[in-house]
């Protein structure tokens, strides 16, 4: 049995502790590196204008150059749809009020245009899909009645609908040629999993990836998680995201 020298024994700890300080240093520098590279968080430094005051406003879009908002008001039974400058801050009438609930607001039509769907609040299940010049003048009716959230793609070529399929037990996402009629499923959910309702599919400005939720469960129960699906291989992937509970929109947006 041997025992090492006490010369020997500072010599290892005095290698260990520098190989410790080293290490910690690296961890530092590259800890420091990996931030700066990343740059300020999304939404880091936010600032709110408030647009309106009146309290009946509702459902709202963003022109993609950001110059003009769209949104609608509330009047009793009827909606009311609104277009702003937001460099001069005027407001004008985009159509006459409307019967029933209006909400789904998105810019199509390369911009030119805004989608939205219109439905009776005694029956969600029966909405109709419009689009109105961004000049305003009369809604243009986009096919027939959807059952649940439906959107528009930015060249108002294609609709993306929730569809439940009761009898296969199963929620489907449908594309819809605008032009033919022509449709197929493009994702389908067993359930209990199923496409959240409030949250229209969103479609990408190329139109070749939509974005959706999903309500599904895991070890620690109910979550929604996002998801996006390339439109022509199908081919899709998770969109990694804090755990949500409730997902209400979704919309595309780019780095500068």
């Amino acid at each position: 049995r041997t025992h090492a020298a006490p010369a020997d024994r500072r010599t290892r700890i005095s290698y260990a502790g520098w190989a410790a300080v080293a290490a910690l240093a690296a961890m530092v520098c590259g800890g420091v590196w990996w931030t700066a590279d990343r740059g300020p968080a999304p939404f880091s430094d936010l600032k709110f204008t408030k647009l309106t005051s009146n309290g009946t406003a509702d459902s709202a879009a963003i022109s993609p150059d950001g110059k003009t908002l769209v949104y609608s008001t509330m009047h009793g039974a009827s909606t009311g749809m609104l277009r702003r400058d937001l460099a001069t801050g005027r407001s004008s009438e985009l159509t006459p009020p409307l019967s029933g609930n209006v909400g789904g607001l998105s810019f199509t039509s390369g911009g030119t245009e805004v989608a939205f769907v219109n439905f009776s609040p005694k029956q969600p299940a029966y909405r109709q899909l419009y689009t109105v010049p961004l000049g305003g003048g009369p809604p243009r009716r986009i096919l027939g009645v959807f059952p649940g959230p439906v959107s528009l793609s930015f060249d108002a070529k294609q609709t993306a609908s929730v569809e439940g399929n009761e009898s296969l037990g199963r929620d489907e996402l449908w594309i819809s040629d605008t032009a033919t009629g022509e449709r197929y499923i493009l994702a389908s959910y067993k359930y209990p999993e199923r496409f959240v309702r409030t949250a229209k599919p969103g479609w990408s400005a190329d139109g070749r990836f939509i974005a959706y939720a999903v309500e599904q469960r895991d070890a620690k129960g109910f979550l929604v998680r996002i998801f996006a699906i390339d439109v022509k291989t199908r081919a899709r992937h998770e969109v990694k995201s804090p755990r949500w509970a409730i997902v209400q929109s979704i919309v595309w947006t780019r780095d500068k």
